[in-house]
C-alpha cells in the first residue's frame, strides 16, 4: 500500500509502571443526569412546545428496601435538548398520592395520564394537567376487575384512523407451570376516557413474566409494540411490528433494541422523531456482576427509526458536540504508545492489522478517563473480532473491552482478556469489508456504545485504573481502524 508504514511491536521493551485499580465514586458522571437525593426509575416522556417532559419514578436514597418500591414518588425533569435536564416539582390535588403520571398523551393540548391506583388498589386512575406540572385527579376509570390477571404498566396509543385512544396494559396470568412466563398484553378502546370497551388480547409473547412498560406507536406504514420482557428483573426493550394495529405481530430477525441496562424505556414523538428514555440500574456493592437494584441513572436518550422493510433500529438522540470537550487523541496527528502483535501498519490517519496475524493491540496516546471515542472500522475476510480496550494498564487487572464479534454477530462488553466474564451483550448485524461507524462513551461508571447508528449497548463499569489507557485491538486477522478521535467530556453536571 502506497505510503504505508509498518509498526513494529514494542511490548517487550515498553517502559511502563502498571497502575492500581479502584472503585469509581458513586454518582461521578459528567454528562448523565442523576437527581441529587433519589434514584431515577421508569421515565414516561411527552413532548410539548419545544420541551421534553420526563415523568419518572423517584425513589429516595433513604428507602430501606428498594426492591418493594414502597417509597416511590413522582419525579419530573424537563429539557429542551435531551442533554440538560432541569429538575421540576410537579403536584396533584390529592396530597396522599405519591405518583400519578405514567400513561401520557395530549388531548387538545391537555395532558392526560393513566396510572395504577396504589391508594385504592382497585384499578387504573386518570389525572390531567393543563400546564404539565399541576395535576387534578379524575377518579378511577378502569377497575382491576376487568383485568384477567395481575395488571401493570399502562400506556396510551392514539389510533388516528379511527380517532380513538387505546388503553394498553400488561398482565401476569397465574400458572402452576412456568408461572414466571405468563405475561400478556391487553387493550381497551375509549374516545372520552369515561367508558372503555371490553378488554381484548393484543399480544401474547409466551415467554414473559410481565411486559414492563409496554407501548405501541406508528412509524411510517408500520405499527410497533415494544416492551421489556424478562422473568427475574426488568429487561431491555424488545419489539414486534405489523402493518395493522391489531396484528398479526411479526418478530424481526433482531428484536432487541438495547441492552438490559437500558431499563424500562418509554418513548414519545417530538420534532418528528420517536425518542426513548431509559435508565441504568445500580448494582449491589458496586460490582459489575452484582445483584440488580431498582433505580439508577438516566441514560442518553435514543431515537427509534425504521428501515424500509419495517425493522427498527436505534441511534443516539443527543448532539455530542454539546458534551464533547477538548480532543485528546487523533489518529491523524497523535502517536500510539504500547504496541503488541506483528501485524500493525499505518497509512495517514488509518491503522491496519494484517491478514493471518494473531492478537494485536495498540494504545492510543496517554490517559483517557471521561471520554467520547469515535472511529470507523472494517472487518477483513479472516477477522475473528475487534474492539476497544479501556481503563487498561493496571497491575492484576486488565481493564474492560467492547468486543465486536462478526462470527456470532454480537457486541460484548466484558473485562479485557478475561473472556469468560461477560457483563453485557446485544445482537448486531454487520458485513465484512464494509466500513462501520463506532462510538464509545465512558462517563464514570456509565458506558454507552453505538455501532453504525443502528445498534446500542449501555452498561455499568465500576472499576477504574490509575492509568486509564485506551486501545484498539484485533482478535485475529485483518482489520482497519480509521478516523480515530478521543475527546474529553465536558462537565454538564
Amino acid at each position: 500500500m502506497q505510503g504505508e508504514t509498518l509498526i513494529p511491536p514494542n511490548d517487550e521493551e515498553f517502559e511502563f509502571t502498571p497502575g492500581t485499580k479502584s472503585l469509581i465514586p458513586y454518582g461521578k458522571t459528567r454528562t448523565h443526569y442523576q437527581p441529587v437525593d433519589h434514584w431515577y426509575g421508569d421515565a414516561h416522556p411527552i413532548y410539548k412546545d419545544g420541551k421534553w417532559y420526563s415523568y419518572y419514578l423517584s425513589l429516595p436514597y433513604s428507602t430501606p428496601n428498594r426492591g418493594t418500591l414502597a417509597g416511590v414518588e413522582q419525579g419530573l425533569d424537563v429539557s429542551e435538548d435531551l442533554i440538560n435536564w432541569r429538575e421540576t416539582k410537579c403536584s396533584t390535588d390529592n396530597k396522599d398520592r405519591k405518583w400519578w403520571a405514567v400513561a401520557n398523551t395530549l388531548v387538545n393540548g391537555e395532558l392526560y395520564s393513566m396510572f395504577n391506583d396504589t391508594l385504592l388498589n382497585s384499578g387504573y386512575g386518570l389525572s390531567t394537567s393543563k400546564d404539565m406540572v399541576n395535576f387534578e385527579e379524575q377518579g378511577l376509570k378502569y377497575p382491576y376487575s376487568w383485568v384477567d390477571g395481575q395488571a401493570r404498566d399502562p400506556s396510551l396509543f392514539y389510533n388516528e384512523k379511527d380517532q380513538e385512544y387505546w388503553f394498553i396494559y400488561a398482565t401476569k396470568n397465574s400458572s402452576d407451570i412456568y408461572d414466571n412466563a405468563q405475561g400478556k398484553i391487553y387493550y381497551s378502546v375509549t374516545k372520552d376516557f369515561q367508558t372503555f370497551s371490553t378488554p381484548e388480547l393484543l399480544y401474547d409473547p409466551g415467554n414473559c413474566n410481565i411486559g414492563e412498560c409496554v407501548e405501541m406507536f406508528k412509524l411510517g406504514d408500520f405499527y410497533y409494540l415494544i416492551m421489556n420482557w424478562g422473568t427475574t428483573k426488568v429487561g431491555g426493550p424488545r419489539y414486534r411490528y405489523s402493518s395493522s394495529p391489531r396484528g398479526p405481530w411479526l418478530r424481526p430477525q433482531i428484536d432487541t433494541l438495547q441492552s438490559t441496562d437500558f431499563a424500562a424505556p418509554n418513548s414519545c414523538t417530538g420534532q418528528e422523531k420517536r425518542i426513548a428514555i431509559g435508565w441504568t440500574p445500580e448494582y449491589a456493592n458496586k460490582t459489575d456482576n452484582g445483584a440488580w437494584a431498582w433505580g439508577g441513572v438516566k441514560d442518553y436518550p435514543l431515537e427509534y427509526y425504521n428501515l424500509l422493510d419495517g425493522e427498527l433500529r436505534v441511534r443516539p438522540a443527543i448532539d455530542f458536540t454539546k458534551i464533547d470537550g477538548e480532543e485528546t487523541f487523533s489518529s491523524l496527528k497523535d502517536n500510539y504508545t504500547y504496541v503488541s502483535g506483528d501485524g500493525w501498519s499505518k497509512t495517514g490517519g488509518s491503522y491496519f492489522y494484517g491478514k493471518g496475524k494473531s492478537y494485536g493491540e495498540m494504545w492510543l496516546g496517554e490517559k483517557h478517563q471521561f471520554f467520547d471515542l469515535t472511529m470507523d472500522f472494517t472487518f477483513g475476510e479472516d477477522n475473528a473480532g475487534l474492539g476497544v480496550s479501556f481503563r487498561a494498564g493496571n497491575k492484576d487487572w486488565n481493564g474492560y473491552e467492547l468486543f465486536i464479534d462478526p462470527v456470532t454477530n454480537q457486541a460484548i462488553f466484558r473485562t479485557h482478556f478475561e473472556r469468560h466474564i461477560n457483563i453485557m451483550s446485544v445482537p448486531i448485524s454487520l458485513k465484512r469489508n464494509v466500513k462501520n461507524s463506532f462510538r464509545l462513551v465512558s462517563d464514570g461508571s456509565l458506558i454507552e456504545c453505538y455501532i453504525n447508528n443502528e445498534f446500542a449497548l449501555t452498561s455499568r463499569a465500576y472499576l477504574r485504573g490509575s492509568e486509564d489507557r485506551v486501545g484498539i485491538f484485533s482478535e485475529y486477522g485483518s482489520a482497519a481502524f480509521e478516523n480515530i478521535s478521543i475527546k474529553d467530556l465536558k462537565e454538564v453536571y
